[in-house]
C-alpha cells in the first residue's frame, strides 16, 4: 500500500468516525428547539457518510486488486 493510499485511508476512517458520532448525536437530540434541525442535519450526515463509505471502499478495493 502506498503511502498516500495509506494517509487517505486513515483520514477516511477518522472522518466516517466523526460523521457517525454526530449521526449518533443527531438521531438522540430531544430538546425541542433541535428537533426541528434534526431532520435536516440527520440526511446530510447520511448523506456525507455514504460518500466517505464508497470512497474507503474504492480504495480498499483498489489496492486488493493490486495485490
Amino acid at each position: 500500500m502506498n503511502s498516500l493510499h495509506s494517509n487517505r485511508l486513515a483520514e477516511l476512517s477518522i472522518e466516517i468516525e466523526d460523521v457517525q458520532g454526530f449521526l449518533a448525536y443527531w438521531q438522540a437530540v430531544c430538546d425541542p428547539e433541535l428537533l426541528e434541525e434534526a431532520p435536516g442535519r440527520i440526511a446530510m450526515l447520511e448523506v456525507d457518510l455514504a460518500s466517505l463509505e464508497i470512497e474507503h471502499k474504492a480504495i480498499t478495493d483498489e489496492l486488493n486488486q493490486r495485490r
